[in-house]
C-alpha cells in the first residue's frame, strides 16, 4: 500500500531543553480484549507525567449508553463488521505493539493541563470498524472505490472516495490553525495508490504549526454522506503515544520575561530574555546562528531562506525553545 503522509524531520538540537512525556495509556488497567468508554461517568481522562493532559469523555445513559470523546481500549477484533466492534484499532494493537490505545468518537478535545506545555506529536490510525466498512460497504455506507452508493446507484464520485480528519490547533495565546490528514484516499489516477490507513502514522505538530499547540479539536469528514443524516463512514479514529513538552527549570518571572518577535519575521527578529545564549536551527537540524545574548538581541534574518526554524535561549541552568517562521 502506497502511503502519502506527512514527512517527519528529526531536529538535531543539542542539549536538554524541556521535559518530555509520552502518554501511551498503559497506565489504564483493562481486562484482556476490553475497553473503558466512561460508563462509570467519572468525567474526562486526565493523565500526568512531567506534564498533564486532559482528554474529554462524555457518557450518556440514554439509549443504553452513548459516549463521545475518548475511550481507552485494548480490543483486537479485526473482522467483526458491526458497531459492537467500535473499540478496535485497525493495526490490531497499540503503537509499537503495545496493548492500550485510545479511540476517538466525535466530538472530543485533547488539551494540556500544565502551563507552558505543548502537544508535539501523536500517532493515529483507523479503527478496524471504519476500515472494514470502507473496504466492503455496510448498510448505508458505501464501499470505497465504487462509483455507486450503498443502494447501488451512481453517487457522482466515480469511486474517488476519501475519509479525512482535521486537526484544529490552538495555543495558550489564542493562535488558531488547522491541518488535514487523510485516513483513506481513493482519488489517485493509478488505483494501486489508493489506500486505507491500517498502520500507526505519526503526526508531527512541531512541523505542522508555527505555534506551540496546547489544545486539539478534531473534525471527521467523508466523501460518503447522507443528505439527511450526514456522514455514512463511521466517525472514529484510533490514537496513541501522545507526546508533550513542557518548560523545565524556568521560574514564572523568567518565563514571562522571555519574548521573541515578530513571528513570522521578515528582516529582523528581536529577542528579550535574561542573559544567555541564542541559537537558531533550521528544520534539517543545521545550526544557522549562535550568539551571546544580554537582555535584548536584534537578529538579522533577512538572508535566511523562508521556512520554519527552532530558536533556543539558554543560560547556565535554564533553557527555552520556540519555533519561528521566517518569511
Amino acid at each position: 500500500m502506497k502511503k502519502f503522509y506527512l514527512s517527519i524531520i528529526a531536529l538535531a538540537v543539542g542539549g536538554t531543553v524541556a521535559a518530555q512525556s509520552t502518554f501511551d495509556f498503559e497506565s489504564v488497567t483493562l481486562n484482556p480484549d476490553s475497553y473503558d468508554n466512561g460508563s462509570a461517568q467519572n468525567g474526562d481522562w486526565i493523565f500526568t507525567q512531567n506534564e498533564s493532559i486532559r482528554m474529554t469523555n462524555v457518557y450518556d445513559t440514554a439509549w443504553g449508553g452513548i459516549w463521545n470523546g475518548f475511550a481507552i481500549s485494548n480490543t483486537t477484533d479485526l473482522s467483526t463488521m458491526d458497531y459492537s466492534n467500535q473499540y478496535s484499532a485497525a493495526p490490531g494493537s497499540g503503537a509499537g505493539n503495545s496493548s492500550n490505545y485510545a479511540i476517538y468518537y466525535q466530538p472530543g478535545t485533547i488539551s494540556t493541563e500544565t502551563i507552558g506545555a505543548q502537544i508535539t506529536e501523536f500517532k493515529i490510525s483507523n479503527t478496524a470498524l471504519a476500515k472494514l466498512i470502507m473496504e466492503n460497504g455496510y448498510f448505508n455506507a458505501k464501499q470505497f472505490g465504487s462509483p455507486n452508493n450503498a443502494n447501488g446507484q451512481p453517487d457522482g464520485t466515480n469511486g474517488e472516495d476519501w475519509f479525512r480528519v482535521w486537526f484544529m490547533a490552538e495555543s495558550e495565546a489564542g493562535d488558531l490553525d488547522s491541518m488535514e490528514f487523510y485516513l483513506a484516499d481513493y482519488r489517485f489516477a493509478d488505483s494501486t495508490q489508493d489506500y486505507i490507513v491500517d498502520t500507526w502514522e505519526t503526526i508531527d505538530l512541531l512541523q505542522a504549526f508555527n505555534f506551540p499547540v496546547s489544545t486539539l479539536n478534531f473534525k471527521l469528514e467523508s466523501s460518503d454522506n447522507d443528505p439527511v443524516y450526514g456522514m455514512n463512514t463511521p466517525a472514529y479514529f484510533a490514537i496513541d503515544d501522545i507526546k508533550t513538552t513542557g518548560l523545565v527549570g524556568i521560574s514564572t518571572n523568567e518565563l514571562t520575561s522571555i519574548d521573541m518577535y515578530p513571528n513570522p519575521a521578515r528582516e529582523v527578529l528581536t529577542v528579550k530574555a535574561p542573559k544567555g545564549q541564542i541559537t537558531l536551527v533550521d528544520m534539517q537540524g543545521n545550526l544557522v546562528l549562535s550568539e551571546a545574548h544580554d537582555v535584548q538581541s536584534t537578529l538579522d534574518v533577512s538572508n535566511l531562506a523562508s521556512g520554519v526554524y527552532v530558536i533556543r535561549w539558554s543560560s547556565a541552568s535554564d533553557s527555552y525553545t520556540n519555533r519561528i517562521v521566517i518569511q
